[in-house]
């Protein structure tokens, strides 16, 4: 509970310090999404490139969102007015607190695979060190950008014992930005020209943001998983959604490209991928940069003058990138062109036009098709009449192209990803697809719906004031927002449930995995009572993996005072053959077939433990032979 309440006073004390894209207007949906970007590059840079330890740093973090809170309070010219308190930075915090508070906190449980195999995993060992470089650390994928990982960690850093369940608000608070941005957008579009009273602006941004939590165009309002896709979609969408704002004359261009700047610099801590939104953005600025010359007039785009303002707003998007990226390079304890994409460079790229890369583009052609016309078919088809409007008005024109260019990125992207992938090569396998290509998917739906809001905007809005002046239809629109905020009650509510057990998930997979976690926590409580230290466990599954990563991450301590030697109660190393058994402390046989089992049992000094081996736990006693530790399940 008490991390809600922390988190989004952070957000907001450092969000109130924070430029507005425009002279009028609060937008402090768009000015707490950058807070929670400038959180990531403040961790990163204070952890990674000054060493500083990540406790200290959050406990800063917190002060600096106190200060920003007192000083807005004591400042009348910060200080929101008693209207700006149904903002939805505001309400949708109170409903996920009160959310919350009725399940008595919030619980989490980790479901996915690739959270326990690399996120959460690194995410662990960050704590225990409060650190980034430890020489006590498993990098699993060292060449990974680590911004989320370090951000999740800071989240638990100033507690006595790590829970994942501490950085479930803090992702709650990044969309909730981004929800809040588009809130302000609509605002903007409904106070042009002519101002209407307060009520109607805010009931129209209301009814808008009712209708996009409805559908989840950026994701469900509370994320039921801590993987990395969320965050990138809210970077993404940010991108874009600074652009779409940009298109109103009364927001100023040096405010956008801080604001891109930053979004840019954060996205790309979180993962490289975000590079594939920065021929978007430099197009962006062209086309603003363009625009303000034309407005004043002035002579020749490439002019000194001009290519001074040209360079300047480049610089001021892409120069936090550039840092970064220098900082992370000396930085990573891998090699930074480690991933598949990177190592391109040392691969015969004759490849991409061979029979192989024609083999990718028809299979990624063909995934993509039976994906899309089947993910959220309705709002495709409602965001392709968006898109449609788009093309034909030269105010989304640039927006639309920019998706375009992006989108091509992300697909080159992905092409040389699975072009230079062993499994694509040996058993035609795209890995994660549909993962990847969601995101351009969903922003498509952002971008598409967005358009059709503006011009439903432009349609109404001269008729507006007649319309919601009656009291009558003002009561009806807070009955509609009503009953959407009660549905994203109930939403939150299930999500919060969802998370604390995974009761609406694949009830085998999740019985599985709580059996795995039943026998870990047996080793780690087996290994604390013959006082092992550290002892080698073999995993011993042959078929899956599943059992590993689950082992990985439960292997790892909760409290730093317990970590000095190392992270982990035990050493987890899965083995597929029962000849390599005698290698190790422990062995844990979770997958084991009959043929298999007759093979360990003859290394079992105990004939009853012997004739029944699935998912017991073995000791080794005396040169390769095992006796059974006591099944948990039966104490």
């Amino acid at each position: 509970m008490i991390d809600i309440l922390c988190q989004f006073g952070v957000l907001l004390g450092i969000a109130v310090w924070l430029p507005a894209p425009a002279a009028s207007g609060l937008w402090l949906g768009a000015r707490f999404a950058l807070a929670g970007y400038l959180v990531v590059i403040y961790l990163f840079l204070g952890n990674v490139a000054f060493g500083l330890p990540l406790s200290m740093l959050t406990w800063a973090l917190l002060a600096i969102g106190l200060v920003g809170l007192v000083a807005a309070l004591l400042r009348p010219d910060r200080r929101p007015a008693a209207h700006d308190l149904v903002h939805p930075v505001f309400v949708l915090t109170a409903l996920f607190f009160a959310v919350a508070a009725s399940r008595g906190g919030i619980a989490y449980q980790p479901y996915l695979g690739d959270e326990t195999a690399s996120w959460l995993n690194l995410t662990k060992q960050i704590y225990l060190a409060d650190h980034y470089r430890s020489d006590l650390m498993d990098y699993h994928l060292p060449s990974y950008n680590n911004g989320w990982p370090i951000l999740l960690a800071a989240m638990s850093s100033v507690y006595s014992s790590y829970r994942d369940a501490h950085a479930v608000s803090f992702q709650f608070s990044m969309h909730l930005g981004v929800i809040a941005f588009i809130y302000d957008i609509v605002r903007m579009w409904i106070s042009s020209g002519r101002p209407l009273d307060e009520l109607t602006a805010t009931l129209t941004g209301w009814i808008v943001l009712v209708v996009f939590l409805a559908g989840e165009i950026t994701w469900r309002l509370l994320p039921t998983d801590l993987l990395i896709e969320q965050p990138m979609l809210y970077a993404y969408a940010a991108c874009i959604l600074i652009a779409i704002a940009g298109q109103d004359r009364d927001v100023q261009a040096g405010s956008l490209f801080v604001y891109w700047g930053i979004t840019l610099c954060a996205g790309y801590l979180f993962k490289a991928s975000m590079l594939a939104i920065a021929p978007t953005v430099a197009l962006f600025i062209l086309t603003i940069v363009r625009r303000d010359i034309r407005a004043l007039a002035l002579p020749g785009f490439l002019t000194p003058p001009n290519a001074r303002r040209l360079c300047g707003a480049a610089a001021l998007t892409f120069a936090p990138l550039a840092v970064v990226m220098a900082v992370w390079m000396v930085a990573s304890p891998g090699d930074m062109m480690g991933s598949s994409v990177g190592r391109v460079q040392d691969s015969n790229l004759t490849l991409a036009f061979s029979a192989d890369g024609w083999s990718v583009t028809l299979r990624m052609l063909k995934e993509l098709s039976d994906y899309a016309l089947h993910y959220k078919l309705p709002i495709t088809l409602v965001a392709s009449g968006g898109v449609f409007y788009a093309v034909w008005n030269p105010r989304w024109r640039a927006i639309l192209f920019g998706f375009a260019v992006f989108v091509v990125a992300t697909w080159i992207g992905l092409y040389l990803y699975y072009l230079f992938r062993e499994s694509f090569l040996t058993r035609g396998l795209l890995e994660s697809f549909p993962r990847f290509v969601n995101l351009p998917i969903r922003i498509f739906h952002l971008i598409g719906v967005l358009a059709l809001t503006y011009v439903a905007i432009r349609i109404v809005r001269s008729r507006m004031d007649a319309f919601t002046g009656s009291a009558a239809v003002r009561l009806c629109l807070i009955g509609i927002i009503g009953a959407g905020l009660a549905w994203q009650v109930r939403q939150m509510a299930r999500a919060t449930d969802d998370m604390a057990d995974r009761r609406y998930q694949n009830a085998e997979i999740i019985q599985t995995l709580m059996r795995y976690k039943a026998s870990l926590m047996q080793i780690e409580q087996d290994v604390a009572r013959l006082g092992l230290a550290a002892p080698k466990l073999a995993v011993f599954d042959p078929r899956h993996d599943v059992a590993m990563t689950t082992a990985l991450y439960y292997s790892l301590k909760t409290r730093r005072a317990s970590a000095m030697s190392s992270y982990r109660y035990f050493k987890p190393t899965r083995v597929s053959s029962p000849e390599d058994l005698a290698a190790y402390d422990m062995v844990w046989l979770v997958g084991a077939n009959e043929s298999e089992a007759a093979q360990i049992a003859d290394y079992v000094t105990d004939p009853a433990c012997a004739a029944r081996l699935k998912d017991r736990i073995l000791l080794q006693v005396d040169g390769g032979r095992f006796a059974c530790l006591p099944d948990g399940s039966q104490q």
